[in-house]
């Protein structure tokens, strides 16, 4: 059904949506809990900052693995991800 809307309703239909006020929960309302902090090691840290990388090649050669986005934008999708979580 989506695909036989046409784009401009579509942004106009989004820009409302956007726009709409979201109500304040007020007090008591249901909230998810705070995450706790992660608990980082010394050894965790000096695992982190190793030098080891496994090798994708026999992944590659074998089953004919190649990632579905680059290291690069992996990255940036990881960051983003960290950034939303806050």
């Amino acid at each position: 059904v989506a695909q036989r809307v046409p784009k401009r309703l579509k942004r106009v239909l989004k820009s409302v949506m956007g726009a709409w006020p979201v109500p304040d929960p007020g007090p008591g309302a249901w909230t998810l809990p705070e995450p706790p902090a992660p608990h980082l090691t010394a050894e965790f840290g000096e695992l982190l900052q190793g030098r080891w990388r496994l090798p994708s090649t026999k992944a590659a050669a074998v089953l004919g693995y190649r990632p579905l986005v680059s290291f690069a934008e992996g990255m940036r999708r990881s960051l983003a991800w960290l950034e939303w979580t806050r």
